[in-house]
């Protein structure tokens, strides 16, 4: 996420030290990379090595104009200080080959929560090499930091828009819709939900990752699933999401049997609705959901991806069953969704009370 606005100065400073090299916009650091002995590169980055020999100023898009420019030599006791990230051994490292093959590494699920500091999660965007979309929930009944009106969105908004994230909102419950204005969610840069919050055939609020309200009374499993799907998709046909988070998650009761309960006409469904409103659908990390099949059906039909984990704490890992989904199901950087994608500012908010 760029922190420089067009038409607006603004400091552009680039620090090397020993393999380190640090960039800072504003103030705020944004890269911060140390070259490990090995480095891996493809033949088209082969000589982005730190090395020596002339600088340039280039603006690839547009006009772009500089100004106050210098260049100092550090004394050599900074040139030999310490590198204040440790190298990775690339060699074996699955995100910094993404990166090399030009493939968006983003993970645009990422909670402040757990012990997570937005100052910890920018430290481990920088060396894991993966960038972040830093989101809160919004409305009710989640875990973490929820917002509940358009005033606490627009103090946290406030708190996290001088760091590199991209920031997304998770829409929390089913009256999130209601909770908020238009214009204080259209500040954010996506917004996502998910259907692990539904109206359960009772009529009662339930949410199906906690055991004591996934309740099965009265209705067969087969009977629950096929109304999961239809909240799914009244969800997703209702709600401005741009993506459809923790896609297919199950109640630890019918997990074991994913493919079962996931039938060709339960997955159509759900695909349909993501083509037809062009929702992205996530790939997450922490619960290894969709199947690679799902994903390959809607790599098919065009659907378009994001990667999220869904972290509960600051151990939350580098997107581990992402890359495996790019690999088994040949996803490219075209298949990749951005903000710049979002359609749901042309979709009206539908205010609705209760799910039929």
């Amino acid at each position: 996420r760029s922190l420089a606005k067009d038409g607006e100065w603004f400091d552009f400073e680039i620090t090397v030290r020993g393999q380190n090299i640090m960039v800072c916009i504003g103030g705020t650091e944004v890269v911060c990379y140390t070259e490990p002995e090995h480095p891996y590169r493809t033949e088209e980055h082969a000589r982005q090595l730190l090395s020596q020999g002339s600088i340039a100023l280039q603006g690839i898009h547009g006009e772009v104009s500089f100004r106050n420019l210098a260049i100092e030599r550090l004394a050599k006791e900074a040139r030999n200080e310490a590198d204040t990230l440790a190298p990775t051994d690339e060699r074996t490292d699955g995100i910094i080959r993404l990166q090399q093959r030009d493939f968006p590494v983003i993970d645009y699920h990422v909670h402040l929560k757990g012990g997570l500091t937005k100052e910890m999660a920018h430290a481990m965007s920088m060396n894991y090499g993966i960038n972040y979309g830093v989101a809160p929930n919004a409305g009710e009944g989640g875990v973490g930091r929820m917002l509940a009106d358009d005033k606490e969105v627009y103090d946290y908004f406030n708190e996290v828009k001088g760091l590199p994230f991209l920031c997304g909102v998770q829409g929390e419950g089913r009256k999130w819709t209601t909770t908020f204005s238009q214009e204080s969610l259209g500040i954010f840069d996506y917004l996502f939900t998910d259907a692990m919050t539904i109206i359960d055939h009772k009529g009662r609020n339930s949410r199906i990752y906690r055991a004591e309200e996934a309740l099965f009374d009265d209705i067969t499993l087969e009977q629950y699933m096929n109304h999961l799907v239809d909240q799914t998709v009244l969800i997703l046909t209702n709600e401005p999401a741009d993506i459809y988070a923790n896609p297919t998650f199950l109640p630890d009761t019918m997990a074991h049997d994913y493919d079962k309960y996931w039938t060709d006409e339960r997955i159509e469904r759900v695909l349909d609705v993501l083509q037809q409103h062009g929702i992205a659908l996530e790939i997450n990390a922490r619960y290894r959901i969709p199947s690679f099949e799902i994903i390959r059906r809607a790599k098919a039909r065009g659907i378009k991806f994001t990667f999220g984990t869904n972290n509960v704490d600051a151990d939350f890992g580098r997107l581990e069953y992402c890359a495996e989904a790019i690999k088994q199901c040949g996803l490219t950087a075209d298949d990749i969704w951005f903000p710049s994608m979002s359609t749901r500012r042309s979709r009206p908010i539908v205010i609705y009370n209760r799910f039929e």
